[in-house]
């Protein structure tokens, strides 16, 4: 009964501190990552995609700006709801004009998409939009 309570103590700290060690290399919501290139990772868009009047599925997109200067983050990181707007406007002419639940999201056009949107809010060649995850479950 002892070598059992050791070996569920010792379980539980092995997966216990990957879950720390992950967390001090993460940057916090709001910080300026001091290396590497930066970056504003946006919650999920979930989008209904829509034929005719009818539901046809859910979209889930995950999408990232990389930005070119450092030095933007703060004034650009601002701007996330207004961008955020933005992108939820463009994504939902997209999803009704180009999604198919049959066919996977093609990321690069979604990103081609996007890029005059954030263009137009916070200027030319200042960030670029990648699509990290993009999935659509049909109903």
């Amino acid at each position: 009964m002892v070598k059992f309570r050791w070996l569920v103590f010792l379980v539980c700290v092995a997966l216990v501190a990957p879950v720390s060690a992950q967390d001090a290399d993460e940057v916090e919501a709001g910080e300026v990552p001091s290396e590497g290139k930066h970056k504003i990772v946006f919650d999920p868009f979930y989008l209904s995609l829509m034929k005719r009047g009818r539901v046809l599925g859910q979209v889930d997109l995950r999408l990232v700006l990389v930005l070119h200067e450092g030095n933007d983050y703060e004034e650009i990181a601002n701007m996330t709801p207004q961008i955020r707007s933005d992108f939820t406007i463009a994504l939902t002419d997209l999803a009704r004009k180009v999604f198919d639940v049959n066919r996977p999201i093609d990321p690069d056009l979604v990103s081609a998409y996007l890029t005059p949107f954030v263009d137009r809010r916070i200027g030319r060649d200042r960030v670029d939009v990648f699509v990290q995850h993009a999935l659509i479950e049909p109903k």
